[in-house]
């Protein structure tokens, strides 16, 4: 995903509410390399962009499927951005009825249902 759809979309860029911008740059930041991947640099014609790194994808769809950040404490390198989120040194914001929660639910399940389709046959 690119940098400008994470940042400059809802429900991070909220009229009136920098701060959750603010945050979600703090973020991005902090799971750099420990959780996202990302390349470019917004300068010249490449645009940066983020993916999710592949070894922790299955956490992550876990945490979306169970609403919780409980599936990624099976990876000690996360404990510190977990920590992070739950000391409340940063603000917290819940954004998940803000988006389509159901359609990523359908999109995690369907794509665990293809790795495990794919990893057993």
């Amino acid at each position: 995903t690119q940098e400008i759809h994470l940042l400059n979309d809802s429900p991070v860029d909220i009229p009136d509410r920098s701060d959750v911008r603010q945050e979600a740059e703090r973020l991005l930041s902090r799971m750099k390399d420990l959780l996202l991947l990302t390349k470019g640099g917004n300068q010249g014609k490449t645009p940066k962009e983020w993916s999710i790194l592949l070894t922790r994808l299955p956490l992550v769809k876990q945490s979306f499927l169970k609403r919780s950040l409980d599936p990624m404490r099976a990876d000690a390198a996360l404990e510190e951005i977990l920590e992070y989120v739950e000391s409340g040194e940063g603000r917290q914001y819940r954004i998940d009825d803000v988006i389509g929660e159901e359609k990523i639910r359908v999109l995690c399940r369907e794509v665990d249902r293809a790795v495990t389709e794919k990893q057993s046959g």
